[in-house]
């Protein structure tokens, strides 16, 4: 088992960018949050990052969260993101999507966000 990891958690989300980018800016940006991607997942193989969360004992929370975000709507991913959140109360979600502005934890609460205005 690894050794915990030191606070803030930083949950990441890289699969949409928002509207509001110019488009010159879209296909850097996108060039970049693969390098970060791909960084991220050095950092995983190397063992400096422990990603956990089990599906199976999530489910029903997943579920939930997903009902919940139907008008939206929520992706598994998402999803997974939000529960993590949850579970990490100090965390900070890293995204470039405009939905996780939307996104409460426990309900009512403001997700941290690391994202462009």
């Amino acid at each position: 088992m690894l050794p915990a990891l030191p606070r803030p958690h930083i949950v990441t989300s890289f699969h949409r960018v928002p509207f509001s980018f110019p488009r010159r800016i879209l296909p850097p940006a996108r060039r970049a949050v693969q390098r970060l991607c791909l960084e991220l997942l050095k950092k995983v193989q190397a063992g400096v990052i422990d990603v956990v969360l089990d599906l199976q004992t999530e489910a029903a929370a997943l579920e939930n969260l997903m009902r919940r975000y139907e008008d939206t709507p929520m992706s598994l991913a998402d999803a997974c993101l939000v529960r993590l959140s949850e579970l990490h109360s100090d965390c900070q979600v890293f995204t470039l999507d405009a939905d996780f502005r939307r996104y409460r934890r426990h309900g009512r609460q403001v997700i941290p966000l690391l994202a462009p205005e």
